[in-house]
């Protein structure tokens, strides 16, 4: 009888491991998840900065260039 309780109790032991196994893993799973989803957003948000700013550059490039094709030459 003894060893019958025994083994019962080791294989609840194996069964609450199993369990916390997986509930650790699903718990981990959710992690990552939720970390590359917020990478995933701080990039877009960072592409769009940088596209920003590479707009304005080429607008302000393109509005000297065009200062100097309008402005006569001075040596003229």
């Amino acid at each position: 009888m003894r060893k019958l309780e025994e083994e019962r109790e080791a294989e609840e032991k194996r069964r609450r491991q199993i369990e916390s196994k997986k509930l650790y893993e699903t718990n981990l799973k959710l992690k990552m998840k939720k970390k590359a989803r917020e990478e995933k957003e701080q990039l877009a948000f960072d592409m769009k900065v940088l596209g920003k700013l590479l707009e304005e550059t080429a607008n302000e490039a393109a509005e000297i260039a065009q200062r100097k094709v309008s402005r006569p030459s001075r040596s003229e």
